[in-house]
């Protein structure tokens, strides 16, 4: 299995899984998706892929970009497609052979965008962050967020409950601790995103 990670020099918006086994064209995905902020890993086969998908011990994956004929001419990215939306991460198909019949079974299957090579980094980077933001995705988005910013599980609990516009007595309540305690987590909470109050926190999360 061939693989690589690629890191954003600042702080990343997420984090991408590649599933391709072309590896210039591997390699020029994870390059320019770190250039635009998002930390990408790049495998080249299905099984790596859905290891990686379904690994507790990683931290987790929130999209993948995935060509649809990998090994041996198979449509090995439309099965990780119904692996992933089993557990809500979003699919992003390209291809080279993006005729009718592949680009309508894609998106029944619930892709979320599809494009044929070649295409602008750009065009992808917009597709991804665009469906970060939708509805659906909101839940994951603060997941992601918190993950990224390395909240401890207690602060991920704390803050949870400031997006859901609690006050720090009913998050004391709720969490049974002191409001002191929940004002040292905010503060905590606030330093690692950045912000300095719980609006900029909220906006933070889910700018548009």
């Amino acid at each position: 299995m061939t693989g690589k990670i690629f890191s954003p020099l600042k702080k990343p918006d997420g984090r991408v899984l590649i599933l391709e086994d072309d590896r210039v064209m591997g390699e020029w995905l994870g390059s320019g998706l770190s250039r635009q902020g998002i930390e990408a890993e790049w495998v080249d086969n299905y099984e790596a892929a859905k290891s990686r998908v379904s690994s507790t011990s990683l931290s987790p994956v929130h999209a993948i970009v995935t060509d649809v004929y990998i090994q041996k001419d198979e449509k090995e990215g439309l099965t990780l497609l119904d692996d992933c939306l089993k557990i809500d991460i979003p699919v992003f198909i390209i291809t080279s052979r993006a005729d009718l019949e592949i680009a309508k079974e894609a998106i029944n299957r619930g892709a979320c965008g599809l494009l044929e090579k070649p295409f602008e980094i750009g065009v992808l980077v917009n597709q991804i962050q665009a469906v970060w933001r939708e509805p659906k995705f909101l839940v994951s988005m603060l997941e992601r967020w918190m993950e990224l910013n390395r909240l401890t599980s207690k602060e991920q609990e704390v803050c949870r409950l400031v997006v859901k516009g609690l006050s720090n007595k009913e998050i004391g309540s709720v969490l049974e601790v002191t409001e002191k305690t929940v004002k040292f987590h905010i503060t905590s909470i606030f330093d690692k995103f950045g912000v300095k109050s719980r609006s900029e926190l909220v906006s933070c999360i889910y700018s548009t």
